[in-house]
């Protein structure tokens, strides 16, 4: 058996994010794993354990009340929060009616990865949120609205019907009919809630699959040794970064208050960032077969020039490497420079007055 679901977790190097779409199909993958390989000769006491785990993965399931979920239930909603609960319900009973004592829990196994993965659910959304409830990144709001609370209710449904799947097995090998008639119920619970969930969430917007980890304001510091494998990786973690020190800025939710030398410097970094990776592209452009590639990738190249342009006009009256410089830099020097600059760039925001003069690259 595989080992416990991965949980959003900080790294030293790029951090290993999954979004929220990936967690629903980790625990897809991993209650289907458990249907399939529950033993049907199981004993009562065993059986008992993963009725209990089961439970505690569907009690998870249910506390779907996170950030911006305080309007009303919707009609799919509270459909399938009754019929998890009238499943948890059915679950009890069967565990006592097996009369297993308590303890005695299966190691880690396919329901222990099912559960954390479910957990990490709720774990991604509020990281968006602060201690207070008030949000700390734009992304806060994106979970309120009707298609994204659509999108959460339907991978719940399937959740449930994967679920539905390990009631089933749980009953196989089962003389106790009490027993068999409680699993029964309980998958018969999370058949019903899978369909209510599915019908009523036609408006799920696909594109919440990819709602992100809130990462941590504070930097990850990067040096030219770092594999350039994961230039891209620590770019995306940097642009969130920052995307969140400016949100609590401008809402006034951080304590750091950014400096006109802050912004230059963000600016220019920024600038040199988009100058060198239009670079990156055009190098990888030169020698693709693929003409159509070719000339998107030429085609984002300029793109993230013009991008670039702004950006320093914005940073004047700092200094940037010349564009002719950029030209000649080679391609891996290229990257460590994107690697570097921008990891800079979040170390120092909040430390650095010089203007700009002390980090220039």
């Amino acid at each position: 058996m595989r080992g416990p679901a991965p949980t959003p977790c900080r790294r030293t190097g790029p951090v290993a994010v999954v979004t929220l779409g990936e967690l629903y199909d980790i625990a897809g993958e991993h209650l289907r794993a458990a249907a399939e390989a529950f033993p049907s000769f199981a004993d009562p006491t065993y059986r008992s354990a993963a009725a209990q785990q089961l439970e505690q993965v569907i009690g998870r399931m249910r506390g779907r009340r996170e950030a911006g979920w305080e309007e009303a239930q919707s009609p799919a909603e509270a459909d399938l929060a009754a019929q998890l609960g009238r499943a948890c319900g059915a679950l009890r009973t069967a565990r006592r009616l097996l009369s297993a004592e308590d303890g005695g829990m299966p190691l880690s196994n396919e329901l222990t990865g099912a559960g954390q993965a479910v957990a990490a659910v709720r774990d991604l959304v509020e990281s968006h949120r602060g201690p207070d409830r008030g949000p700390v990144t734009a992304y806060a709001y994106l979970l309120g609205t009707r298609a994204a609370r659509a999108y959460v209710t339907r991978r719940t449904s399937e959740i449930a019907w994967e679920a539905g799947r390990v009631a089933h097995a749980l009953s196989s090998g089962v003389r106790d009919p009490g027993v068999e008639a409680a699993f029964a119920e309980a998958r018969s619970c999370l058949d019903q809630g899978s369909v209510f969930g599915r019908t009523g969430t036609r408006e799920a917007d696909e594109g919440i699959a990819a709602f992100p980890l809130a990462l941590p304001v504070e930097p990850v510091q990067a040096s030219p040794s770092d594999p350039a494998h994961e230039v891209t990786a620590r770019l995306g973690e940097d642009c969130e970064r920052l995307g969140r020190v400016a949100f609590e800025t401008l809402h006034d939710r951080s304590d750091h208050r950014l400096s006109g030398s802050d912004l230059q410097q963000m600016s220019r970094w920024t600038a040199m960032a988009r100058l060198l990776s239009g670079r990156v592209l055009l190098r990888i452009a030169e020698d693709h077969q693929d003409a159509a590639v070719a000339s998107a990738l030429k085609e984002t190249a300029g793109a993230l020039r013009g991008s670039a342009q702004a950006w320093q006009q914005a940073a004047a009256p700092a200094g940037l490497l010349p564009v002719e410089l950029v030209r000649r830099l080679p391609v891996p020097v290229l990257e460590d420079v994107v690697v570097v600059g921008v990891r800079k760039l979040v170390g120092r925001a909040d430390a650095c007055r010089c203007g700009g003069s002390c980090c220039s690259p």
